[in-house]
């Protein structure tokens, strides 16, 4: 183990992670037939062939899948140290692709606290999109916020995701509806039954409800009536028709409900958890994602990233 390179860990955990020895040969500026190389000395070491070819890549095997979350932390280890030895330039500007219901509030919280950092760092919040990782691949996008789990998901061309790294935050735990303040439903128990009876509009999040609503496929189950009067991924077109109107609609993020709650005639509430239980019986939950190039971690602020984290954990991942 004394002689192990370390440069195999890195080519395993590339493998493991894309099941591609080109796109790893990629990521790491190498041929195909050094990755083979750094395989075959692990292989000889753990006795064990690691991965199995098929046509659709390349496989771990038991020993692989064991072996993966300490090469992880190995690789994390080392990265760590490198960092040291060496002065890795930071990113000054970072644009940031953020779904609508967190365009108010993240921006404040990155300011405050990014404002004593020693390296004067800028950066732009912007609406995204279903396909934004191919804006993440140009660069364009430093860090965009998905709604789904990247690591699954197959929208983007398979030539590009080995270049991704998606982080898997959490799902959802709480929807927050929003109606006019004196609206008939304030007076019930909010259940879905009673919401549905009234003009619902949806408030469309790329990746998870701009195809199909919760709430459209629930009252399909249940074969109730909804009336969707609208469909829109704008803020202020959704705050505009709730005050207007009898209509209401679901924002998953605690950020954007605050919002609405302070602006003038309209009123905003968490749904209770019974109700938030039905509207996902059938329909998976929101699931939270960052999404960025490998290659240009190591440029982006860690304090950057690490306030990205904490502030979509304080509004989507726990139950406040």
């Amino acid at each position: 183990m004394l002689n192990l390179e370390i440069r195999s860990l890195f080519v395993f955990k590339s493998v493991f992670e894309t099941g591609s020895a080109r796109l790893a040969a990629e990521m790491h500026g190498i041929s195909q037939s050094k990755v083979s190389r750094y395989l075959s000395e692990l292989r000889d070491i753990y006795s064990d062939t690691l991965f199995i070819r098929k046509k659709t890549g390349f496989l771990a095997t038991e020993k692989a899948k064991l072996l993966y979350p300490y090469i992880c932390q190995l690789v994390e280890t080392f990265e760590c140290v490198e960092k040291l030895n060496t002065h890795i330039p930071v990113e000054k500007e970072c644009i940031i692709a953020v779904p609508p219901t967190f365009s108010v509030g993240l921006a404040e919280h990155l300011q405050q606290k990014l404002a004593n950092i020693p390296e004067k760092v800028s950066f732009t919040i912007k609406p995204s999109r279903r396909a934004i990782c191919e804006e993440v691949i140009q660069g364009t996008v430093c860090i965009a916020l998905t709604h789904r789990d990247c690591s699954t998901y197959t929208e983007c061309p398979k030539s590009t995701i080995g270049l991704l790294e998606s982080e898997l935050l959490g799902a959802g735990q709480a929807v927050y509806m929003v109606a006019r303040e004196g609206h008939p439903i304030w007076e019930t128990d909010m259940a879905l039954e009673y919401i549905a009876q009234y003009p619902f509009m949806v408030t469309e999040v790329a990746g998870f409800n701009d195809d199909k609503d919760p709430l459209e496929r629930f009252c399909e189950q249940q074969q109730l009536d909804l009336q969707v009067t609208y469909r829109s991924h704008s803020l202020a077109a959704v705050i505009e028709r709730v005050r207007c109107s009898d209509t209401i609609t679901f924002v998953g993020a605690k950020c954007a409900a605050e919002f609405m709650d302070g602006i003038t005639g309209i009123q905003a509430d968490m749904l209770p958890f019974s109700q938030f239980a039905r509207l996902h019986e059938t329909t998976p939950l929101a699931q939270y994602s960052l999404l960025y190039r490998k290659d240009k971690k190591q440029v982006i602020p860690p304090l950057l990233l690490t306030e990205v984290r904490r502030f979509i954990s304080q509004n989507v991942l726990q139950q406040i």
